[in-house]
C-alpha cells in the first residue's frame, strides 16, 4: 500500500516533533503505537529505522532548545569540527539564559546556565552554538584533564592561543572556576596529536604526579636518522611511552609498529603502549610501569579499579 504524503515527510531521517506530526495528520497515538517511528527523547520522534548517532541526537536538540539557548562545552567543538568527547554517547551540551527553565529532555541534553554576550555565539549548520574562545573558557573551569584535554586540541589546531583565552578571563573576573584557568594554560600541550594522548600525558602529571614529559619526542641515531617519535618520551631516563589507537590494530600499521620497536630496541631505549583499555580500566598499571622506570615515588592512589 502507498503512504501518504504526511507519512512519508515523517520518514525522511529527521527529527520531528509531536506538534509537528500532528499538523501533518498522525496524532500522538499512531506515533507510540506505530512501527514506523520511535521516540528519541520525550515529544520527539524519528523513522524507526534510523539509527542512534550523535548527529540525530544534536538534531533532535535544536528542535527543543528554549529560547536563548545554545549548544556549548564539548558538544560545540564537535559541532565545529574538534571532537574531544570522552564518548560518542556524551550527553548534548546546553547554555541556558539565568532565570530560563532548563530542558527537561531525559538523557538529551545536559544544561547550565551563563550571561553571554553576542560575540559569545556564533552559529553552525542554524544551530547556534558558543564560539571557540568562548567554549574554551568555559571548558577549562571544569574538569582538570578534560580541560587540558580541549586545550591541547584547540591550540593543536591554532583555533585558540593562551593569550587570548587569559585576556578573556580577565574580561570576566566574576566567572566562577578562575583560579584554575593558569594551571590549564601551564599543563596545556599542542604537541598532543589526539585527545587519548592528552588524557594519557594528564594520567601521568595530574594523578601520579609525576615529571612532566616532552610530547612528540623524536629520538635519532648519531648520523640524524629518524629511529622513533613518541607521544611522550623521557629522554633523561632513555624512556618512549605511546598511546595506541584503533588503526593500529590493522596488519600493516602493526608491520611498521614491530619494525619500529626493534629500532628503539637496538638503540637501548624502554618503549611502553598502551591503549584504549588501558586508560579506562588499567591507569593503576600506567602509573606502576612509568613510575618504575623513571625511579621516582608517585602520588597515585592505587585502588582495584586503578
Amino acid at each position: 500500500m502507498r503512504r501518504s504524503v504526511p507519512v512519508a515527510e515523517l520518514l525522511d531521517g529527521r527529527p520531528f516533533t509531536v506538534a509537528r506530526a500532528a499538523g501533518l495528520g498522525v496524532s500522538r497515538r499512531r506515533l507510540l503505537s506505530s512501527p514506523l517511528w520511535r521516540p528519541v527523547c520525550r515529544g520527539i520522534h524519528v523513522a524507526a529505522d534510523q539509527a542512534e548517532t550523535p548527529e540525530l541526537r544534536l538534531a533532535a536538540a535544536a528542535l527543543v532548545l528554549p529560547p536563548g539557548a545554545v549548544v556549548a562545552g564539548t558538544t560545540s567543538l564537535w559541532l565545529q569540527g574538534i571532537d574531544v568527547r570522552p564518548s560518542v554517547t556524551e550527553p548534548i551540551h546546553v547554555l541556558v539564559a539565568p532565570g530560563r527553565r532548563p530542558p527537561a529532555r531525559g538523557g538529551l541534553i545536559v544544561a547550565r546556565t551563563a550571561t553571554l554576550d553576542p560575540d559569545d555565539i556564533t552559529t553552525i549548520n542554524d544551530i547556534p552554538t558558543t564560539t571557540l574562545l568562548r567554549t574554551a573558557f568555559d571548558l577549562a573551569r571544569g574538569d582538570l584533564t578534560e580541560a587540558v584535554v580541549a586545550l591541547d586540541a584547540l591550540r593543536r589546531g591554532e583555533h585558540v592561543v593562551c593569550d587570548e583565552l587569559l585576556e578573556y578571563a580577565r574580561s570576566r573576573p566574576r566567572s566562577r572556576g578562575l583560579r584554575q584557568l593558569d594551571r590549564v594554560v601551564s599543563l596545556s600541550d599542542p604537541g598532543a596529536e589526539s585527545p587519548q594522548e592528552s588524557r594519557l600525558r594528564m594520567l601521568l602529571v595530574i594523578d601520579a604526579g609525576l615529571p612532566r614529559p616532552i610530547t612528540q619526542y623524536e629520538l635519532r641515531d648519531a648520523s640524524g636518522y629518524l629511529i622513533a617519535r613518541f607521544d611522550v618520551a623521557y629522554p633523561e631516563r632513555v624512556l618512549g611511552v605511546d598511546f595506541h589507537g584503533r588503526w593500529h590494530d590493522k596488519p600493516r600499521q602493526r608491520l611498521k609498529d614491530t619494525r619500529r620497536d626493534n629500532r628503539v630496541q637496538r638503540a637501548q631505549w624502554t618503549h611502553l603502549h598502551y591503549w584504549g583499555d588501558d586508560l579506562a580500566a588499567r591507569r593503576h598499571v600506567i602509573v606502576r610501569e612509568v613510575a618504575g622506570h623513571l625511579g621516582v615515588e608517585t602520588t597515585f592512589r592505587y585502588s582495584s579499579a586503578g
